[in-house]
């Protein structure tokens, strides 16, 4: 990957910087993964081929290591740092500075954030921001990598600022575009980047942070022809998930299910560099999906393990959206709860008929006591605003706020037995929430399009099963738009349900600290059907929505053409 530093750039580590730093001498250890055993790296590692040299910072007792392209070369370790002052990272206290240190440590990238990159004084998120970088910016790294809390990696920048950056922001430049550049040929540099990651299907108009995505897909105005559904349906190449979309007897379920599919391998891809063609989605017994383990393996020689240890989604979908939420290490689960009705397809009349009353007694033993009472008093942490904003005693004691406060109850509910994969077996009436609303008190994202949740209608919550309190659970809600609820849940790898054991077995760490839990939440980015598609499969696709047939025989099945008739794309 990127950040991982060729052996011609690596220099022993009794001549790095950190070694040298007066009072903050890291001790580091070289051992070959057979010999893993001894200094705690993941079993998984054992399974390279060629097993590579691993660096371990014995300071804190973890491992610290990147895998280079060449893994069986070595790789970089990344070194422990004394905490940054606002002033800048130039209290590394080094004898010399950063800028005379030799140009084998240094390396050029381009910034391919379609937001641009946040830089900060210091590694942590937590760190003061410096200066931004925009898209297309070019920059100099010195050869220091750090995981940061919650595990996101950072890079030390040296030019044109000091600082560190997000490394999931940039793409490294090679000599050829180097020589480009300096030749005046900015704009042909910056074109072979692109082409080369393209060839190595790394070319992504999505982003996701420090493998955190947050994506809802509206549905609702999207209706496609029979070739354009048949093309998408092809992209699920699981049997047994094209058969579970075609059972649904409604049409809308059966685009929100296809949506819901596409999402989940769509992630995969994007977070872990895995070809569309290579990516397994499998099940538990409770019907949770995961990337699968073949998956996974293959995913390794590109993405450190030690960086992403338990990646893992969650999908859902209701009324107009498909929503997805992907996590690093904790286990997510994510749902959107819709109004009546968008829940039916409704709206107008029909939806003036919706007898609340009725329903809550139909959902009397899925709530508590004490949760019903919030949801007809209003007396949560704090008040719940109304769908419109207000919070006076009348609007927060209304026929709309009450159904949005059980929405938000019921969201939490089903994104935690989701994350856990219960399936249908766990009673919701065991769980009762504790919602806070208002935005978190949150400011530190990593970067500009990992932004926390800013909805006057955000809330957090806490969980107690059977009586006890979850202290590792964490829940995050907010309103997407037209009173569609959705709620984010992340909570222990320990707490997995999975009978047969194959999900559990994709996760290499079980023990998380605070900082994992509360790592910044990124906003939900929208997205559309078009950005579902890998991006080497998108020509064809805008064929077919234009009514043409793809290039290549496989991208519709059996060839056919679309009909000729007018196509609208979500």
């Amino acid at each position: 990957p990127p950040w991982a530093s060729s052996p011609r750039d690596r220099s022993s580590a009794s001549e790095t910087p950190a070694s040298r730093r007066r009072g903050h001498a890291t001790t580091v250890g070289f051992a070959r993964v057979p010999g893993a055993a001894s200094v705690g790296l993941p079993l998984a590692a054992a399974l390279w081929a060629a097993p590579p040299l691993v660096a371990v910072d014995s300071r804190r007792g973890r491992m610290a290591a990147l895998l280079t392209e060449r893994p069986v070369d070595g790789v970089l370790a990344a070194f422990d740092h004394p905490p940054q002052s606002s002033s800048g990272p130039e209290d590394d206290d080094d004898d010399e500075p950063l800028a005379a240190t030799s140009s084998r440590h240094r390396r050029t990238w381009e910034v391919t954030g379609r937001k641009g990159v946040v830089v900060r004084a210091g590694p942590e998120l937590s760190s003061e921001e410096v200066s931004c970088l925009s898209c297309g910016a070019v920059l100099e790294t010195f050869g220091d990598v750090r995981v940061a809390s919650g595990g996101a990696l950072r890079v030390r920048v040296v030019a044109p600022v000091d600082g560190w950056v997000s490394v999931k922001c940039l793409t490294e430049l090679t000599a050829n575009d180097n020589r480009a550049r300096q030749t005046g040929g900015a704009a042909a540099a910056s074109t072979n980047t692109h082409q080369r990651r393209d060839a190595a299907h790394h070319e992504e108009d999505l982003a996701i942070a420090d493998f955190r995505a947050r994506w809802a897909v509206d549905v609702s105005s999207w209706d496609p022809s029979d070739a354009e559904w048949r093309f998408l349906l092809d992209l699920v190449l699981e049997q047994d998930e094209r058969t579970a979309v075609l059972k649904y007897r409604r049409r809308a379920d059966q685009l929100k299910a296809l949506v819901s599919r596409l999402l989940a391998r769509r992630c995969c891809g994007v977070a872990l560099r895995v070809d569309h063609d290579d990516v397994a989605i499998a099940r538990t017994k409770g019907r949770k999906p995961y990337l699968s383990a073949a998956s996974r393996a293959k995913a390794l020689s590109r993405v450190p393990l030690e960086v992403c240890p338990n990646f893992n989604f969650n999908v859902s979908h209701e009324g107009r959206f498909v929503v997805l939420a992907s996590e690093p290490r904790c286990l997510v689960g994510v749902d959107v709860a819709a109004p009546d009705q968008f829940r039916g397809g409704t709206a107008g009349a029909a939806a003036k008929k919706f007898d609340l009353d009725k329903f809550f007694r139909t959902m009397r033993n899925v709530l508590t006591e004490r949760e019903w009472h919030q949801v007809h008093h209003g007396e949560t942490t704090n008040a719940a605003p109304s769908p419109g904003g207000a919070t006076d005693a009348e609007d927060n004691t209304s026929a709309a706020a009450k159904a949005k406060r059980f929405r938000a109850f019921w969201s939490c509910k089903e994104a935690f037995t989701k994350a856990r994969g219960d399936g249908i077996a766990f009673g919701l009436g065991r769980a009762e929430f504790t919602i806070a609303w208002g935005p978190p008190a949150q400011d530190d994202a990593d970067d500009p399009f990992s932004a926390p949740q800013a909805s006057p209608s955000s809330f957090t919550a806490t969980v107690a099963v059977d009586g006890r309190r979850l202290e590792q659970w964490r829940f995050l809600g907010t309103e997407l738009r037209d009173g569609h609820v959705v709620t984010v849940a992340r909570g222990p790898p320990a707490d997995i349900q999975d009978a047969i054991g194959a999900f559990r077995r994709t996760f290499s760490h079980d023990r998380l600290d605070a900082a994992d839990f509360a790592a910044p939440q990124p906003a939900f980015e929208f997205l559309v059907v078009r950005d579902l598609v890998p991006p080497g499969r998108r020509a064809d696709f805008d064929r077919v929505v234009a009514g043409g047939a793809p290039a290549s025989a496989s991208s519709s099945s059996g060839g056919a053409a679309a009909p000729e008739e007018e196509v609208v794309v979500g």
